[in-house]
């Protein structure tokens, strides 16, 4: 039960953070569409928003770790969770820099 409730509060936290790094590049973007897909070499992120990506990374891991323990194998899905957040932030930056389209 103890490797469930650490297991949570790993992946809560990892996800609040992926979700302050999307609001973070839309803060710093301002009034610019931010590209969805990271291959456009025109846009470049923020060295904050990379860096809390990275840790948000990293701390949905470790929750994902010890969910494996109570869980299998199917807790490893957890750690493509970690660009939800930041996708879906991006994404209404976007709709709403658009000029209301």
């Amino acid at each position: 039960m103890l490797a469930f409730i650490v297991g949570i509060l790993f992946v809560g936290t990892g996800l609040a953070l992926s979700t302050r790094s999307g609001i973070f590049e839309a803060r710093a973007a301002g009034d610019r569409q931010i590209p969805l897909w990271r291959s456009d070499q025109s846009y470049r992120r923020p060295r904050a928003s990379v860096l809390m990506q990275a840790a948000a990374g990293l701390l949905v891991g470790i929750g994902a770790v010890f969910l494996l323990i109570v869980w299998g194998s199917g807790a490893i899905l957890l750690l493509s969770l970690v660009y939800v957040p930041p996708f879906v932030v991006v994404a209404i930056h976007n709709k709403s820099t658009r000029g209301g389209n």
